[in-house]
């Protein structure tokens, strides 16, 4: 019978295009002087309730485009699943910050939307919008989770200043290939962008920031830079087969498990100075990794690290003064007799009688031999000569040289202005040396450089 109704009056009453009401809170069911089922835009103008919204969300049967943007509401929200499932597909929000509740729009038809700033989302507050392909977020509080999840056509994503970015928020959302703004968020919740196979570049924050677990799983991202400070948890690249670049933050102390498992780290991996722990299966299947360059700090590799790492040739091992404990089959699917394991001249014997370690074709590192990509296309290389350290810079010349111990104590300074320098250690007493080099292009690094015997 209610379809009836709603085809009579179709045909009695044509669509109201434009129609725009003045009103106040809770009066716009009696403002309406057309028939609720033949409205398909509405501009509200004055001040509007949730006793408002609620009839337009369930009276309003036809309505497509809704524009509230020259009104307010008077508690400055809008309630748990007021428009789930809705037909609207445009809707334009008061100026006003606003408090949108628990799935408001969820699995509604909205195509886009842009939130005022301030705005708090509700959990799920768009989920599964299967229209959706435009969402703007400036100054938005995302924390709850899940705002955008399973949006299926959602392509693109502008959030700047936003800080928080909650659990699954956009987990699912297969086509979104562009987020800008997403540097300002100090932390990106588990699965926040889990399944987005369509999204090949994320700009991370340029200050620390936390990434909870399987953020970026299953994800289409190709490069992660990670400012110093920075953590990583369980999983949160896991199975990322496009990343083919990750520079780990200095001071990591532990590489989680499953954080890279199955990523598609290309050539070199170096792993930061600092890190102690590599998680269980945290690089397990990354078969791409042609040589991995272990820090002087790490203590222990946990069960299955490397497994699969099936393009492995070298492991550079050359700073550690002790063997890192290591879990079961770390190097599992690897022919380790033809993986050289280059290590300091006195620990050659230590490795050679390390369960596990001792598989590998166990040679002497090239003393202290390191290669940095700082920026770019620039790299500063150092090595030491006996008693004299080399470096080189390709990119941009070299304009500082400081030496100093763990102390922080300045050994030496050279300012070379060139793209070598060499200077001689023989009367330095100390093992460990930091290297800072500062280049003529601004760009700088350090570089721990231990010397052997």
């Amino acid at each position: 019978m209610r379809t009836l109704i709603t085809i009579l009056l179709a045909l009695l009453y044509p669509a109201v295009w434009g129609l725009e009401i003045s009103t106040n809170p809770g009066q716009l069911a009696s403002t309406v002087s057309k028939p609720a089922e033949s409205i398909e835009s509405l501009t509200v103008k004055g001040l509007i309730n949730q006793d408002d919204l609620k009839y337009i969300a369930d009276s309003l049967g036809s309505l497509r485009t809704l524009d509230l943007s020259d009104c307010s509401i008077v508690d400055a929200a809008i309630a748990d699943g007021t428009f789930a499932d809705n037909n609207i597909e445009v809707i334009n929000l008061p100026a006003q910050p606003l408090i949108i509740g628990t799935g408001a729009f969820m699995g509604s038809a909205l195509k886009s939307i842009v939130i005022p700033g301030g705005s708090t989302l509700g959990m799920g507050a768009f989920a599964a919008c299967p229209a959706l392909e435009l969402a703007v977020l400036n100054h938005i509080d995302l924390s709850a989770g899940y705002a955008f999840k399973d949006c299926q056509a959602l392509k693109q994503v502008h959030c700047a200043d936003v800080k928080n970015i909650g659990e699954a928020s956009f987990s699912g959302c297969r086509q979104l290939s562009t987020i800008t703004g997403s540097g300002s968020a100090a932390t990106i919740g588990p699965r926040a962008f889990a399944g987005c196979e369509a999204l090949e570049n994320f700009e991370f924050p340029a200050t620390p920031c936390s990434i909870g677990e399987h953020a970026f799983v299953s994800s289409g991202l190709q490069n992660a830079v990670l400012a110093s400070g920075s953590h990583i948890a369980k999983g949160s690249f896991f199975d990322c087969i496009h990343l083919s670049e990750i520079s780990l933050s200095q001071g990591t102390d532990s590489l989680p498990p499953y954080s890279l498992k199955g990523a598609g780290i290309e050539g070199e991996l170096i792993l930061p100075e600092g890190l102690q722990h590599m998680g269980e299966y945290c690089l397990k299947g990354a078969s791409r990794i042609e040589k991995i360059t272990l820090p002087s700090s790490l203590a222990s590799v946990g069960n299955h690290a490397m497994d699969g790492n099936t393009a492995l040739q070298t492991i550079e091992a050359g700073t550690l003064t002790t063997v890192p404990e290591t879990g079961d089959d770390v190097w599992e699917g690897i022919d380790a007799s033809k993986v050289n394991l280059a290590v300091a001249e006195n620990m050659q014997e230590s490795f050679r009688a390390a369960n596990q370690w001792q598989d590998f074709n166990v040679i002497i590192s090239d003393n202290g031999s390191v290669r940095l990509p700082i920026a770019d296309e620039t790299i500063i290389a150092a090595a030491l000569h006996g008693n004299t350290l080399v470096v080189e810079a390709s990119g941009a010349d070299i304009a500082q040289l400081q030496l100093a111990d763990l102390a922080g104590r300045v050994l030496a300074t050279l300012l070379p202005c060139a793209p070598s320098a060499s200077v001689s250690l023989e009367t330095l007493q100390t093992q460990i040396i930091l290297v800072h080099v500062v280049l003529c292009n601004g760009k700088c690094a350090t570089i721990k450089i231990l010397r052997h015997g």
